[in-house]
């Protein structure tokens, strides 16, 4: 027996993979909306089952179950730690998919489905390299552990508590998580690391509702308030404007930049792919890979505002709403760049040319980004504020004055940013 006889054995079960990894598709389990997520817990358990493997179900502290099972291959072999996650992004817009992404279908020798490359394709995979193995009458040439979670695409709020709680059963010689590409040879990549995130969502209010758009002249408009403090966040090129964003960024060493200009990277094909004619910056091959992942970045992933159905309706927003990644650099940490990010802000209500800034959100030292919920009934929820005529008592280490209106929100206390903190009377970078 060789290795030969375990890939002849994936090339003769392929269909059976891919029946496996098509079935699993079909369970939407966005993490965003909170949907289905003990359905694809269970149906991890269902793939490790057949393996023989005890997938055991360990709940967090308020999250899904995470799944956990291990594969003893022998004593004195090293353990391989498998990290996967059976949620998923969310798929809006959906006008945008040629087909259903939770109804999979082949296509050119590639399978189109939400979650099939991330992460559940992964864990499919992973499972038929065992089975080949068994099935070939060759040693698995380590024990296996599989932990899969339920909200990595959401920052992984709760899987700290189960990481905390079962130190004992997670102990590994090394291990991996997915993500990981070819390069344009087709040869596998290690990566070494990744960017870290910042997810905030950002509201301008300007007034108490929406007015009709024949005042505009007179009036100000939350949509272009919130346009004009996001266009002074980033230049042209990408590059962030906000002062001492990058101050505690590690540079990439000379041996960063030695790797790295060992990967062939052939942007011309990337560009084809996504339909893109040229790049943000004026580089090629190596140096614009080094740009990219070298990089920290400023992305405005979402916007809403004013009326966004079919047909026309003359509206002048009282509310706009952007939601905005920050990827961030090693040294930089989230908490920091959060409170360079709001800058000169004030504890005060936002008046009519206030900004909002409200993280998605640090909590026990990990990132949450926000369950999908639409912006506007967010923002309504939150930022609609209410009359206090006893602010200066109900809060009394904010200086508030007695009668001001408080924000209240359900992710705890919304800080805002006043026009009196913009010069010019137009919010400024660092905000």
């Amino acid at each position: 027996m060789a290795l030969r006889d375990v890939f002849g054995h994936i090339d003769a079960h392929l269909d059976e993979s891919i029946a496996t990894l098509s079935e699993f598709c079909k369970i939407p389990s966005i993490s965003a909306e909170k949907r289905a997520q003990p359905e694809a817990a269970a149906f991890v358990r269902k793939v490790l089952g057949g393996l023989g493997i005890e997938g055991r179900e360990f709940p967090t502290e308020g999250g899904p179950n995470v799944v956990f099972g291990e594969y003893r291959a022998g004593e004195g072999r090293p353990t391989l730690l498998f990290y996967n996650h059976y949620d998923v992004q969310p798929v809006d817009p959906l006008e945008e998919w040629k087909t259903n992404p939770f109804s999979p279908v082949i296509e050119g020798n590639k399978l189109f489905a939400r979650g099939s490359g991330d992460t559940k394709g992964n864990l499919v995979a992973q499972v038929a390299a065992i089975r080949a193995f068994l099935a070939a009458g060759e040693p698995v040439p380590c024990n296996v552990k599989f932990v899969v979670e339920g909200e990595e695409e959401v920052g992984s709020p709760h899987f700290r508590s189960f990481v905390e709680a079962n130190r004992g059963i997670l102990k590994a010689d090394g291990a991996t998580i997915e993500g990981g590409e070819h390069s344009m040879h087709g040869v596998p990549k290690v990566e070494f690391g990744c960017k870290g995130t910042l997810y905030v969502e950002l509201t301008a209010r300007t007034a108490a509702v929406d007015q009709h758009s024949m005042w505009a002249p007179i009036l100000p408009n939350a949509a272009w308030r919130l346009i004009q403090a996001l266009d002074t966040m980033r230049d042209r090129e990408g590059r962030i404007l906000i002062p001492g964003w990058t101050k505690d960024a590690m540079r990439p060493t000379k041996e960063m930049h030695a790797y790295l200009r060992k990967a062939e990277f052939r942007e011309k094909e990337l560009l084809k792919a996504w339909g893109i004619k040229a790049p943000l910056v004026k580089k090629s091959g190596t140096a614009l890979l080094e740009h990219a992942m070298f990089s920290p970045t400023c992305t405005i992933c979402g916007f809403r505002s004013g009326y966004q159905g079919e047909g026309t309706k003359t509206v002048n927003p009282a509310v706009a709403s952007a939601k905005v990644d920050f990827r961030v650099l090693p040294g930089m940490k989230t908490a920091k760049q959060l409170a360079i990010l709001r800058g000169g802000e004030r504890r005060v209500p936002p008046t009519a040319g206030g900004v909002a800034v409200v993280p998605r959100g640090l909590r026990h030292g990990l990132l949450q980004r926000d369950r999908r919920r639409p912006v506007g009934e967010r923002a309504r929820c939150e930022l609609r504020g209410e009359r206090v005529s006893r602010a200066e008592r109900a809060h009394p280490d904010r200086g508030l004055p007695e009668r001001c209106e408080v924000l209240r929100g359900v992710d705890g206390e919304v800080l805002a940013l006043s026009e009196e903190n913009f010069g010019d009377g137009h919010p400024a970078a660092g905000l």
